[in-house]
């Protein structure tokens, strides 16, 4: 996948859903999205944030994280990020479920890794990389992507 621009791994951000269903219409929220290996979350824009966690049912802890009950992690919906694509090419799709961007359980409550962030754009870091392995191609001025092996017989898919 092309970066957007070459001061950040940013790539388009074509869609973000959840369920299947748009959290923003292109052109009126960001379509930028860095992958970045130095980030621990997901971070993005406040609004986008509070309408993904308000449907899954997450409500904000003293820490400023997303708490969610979880034994709802397994029904709640998947949240989407469609990367790449243009006008005329949809992009690619990488869902990540609830049990994805879990930080830590605590009894039954599952800590999520997703904060709100004062920048405009999306920071999929180490929670997004967990299921996505990603290759950093400065020489060409792309990212490769492929689902990241989960244990020792596992195999990858290619993705993009």
């Amino acid at each position: 996948m092309p970066l957007d621009a070459e001061t950040y791994w940013q790539v388009h951000l074509k869609s973000l859903s959840v369920g299947g269903a748009s959290i923003f219409l292109p052109g009126i929220h960001t379509s930028e999205a860095i992958v970045d290996s130095g980030t621990s979350l997901l971070a993005g824009p406040p609004g986008d944030v509070a309408k993904i966690m308000e449907k899954l049912g997450a409500t904000l802890s003293n820490q400023g994280l997303y708490v969610l009950d979880c034994s709802k992690a397994a029904s709640a919906p998947k949240v989407t990020f469609t990367l790449g694509g243009s006008l005329l090419s949809s992009g690619t799709d990488f869902d990540l479920s609830a049990d994805d961007m879990v930080l830590q359980r605590q009894g039954n409550e599952c800590l999520l890794g997703v904060q709100p962030s004062p920048g405009p754009q999306w920071i999929l870091g180490d929670v997004f990389m967990h299921k996505y392995y990603v290759q950093f191609d400065w020489g060409k001025q792309r990212l490769g992507f492929a689902t990241a092996a989960t244990g020792v017989d596992a195999t990858a898919s290619l993705i993009v």
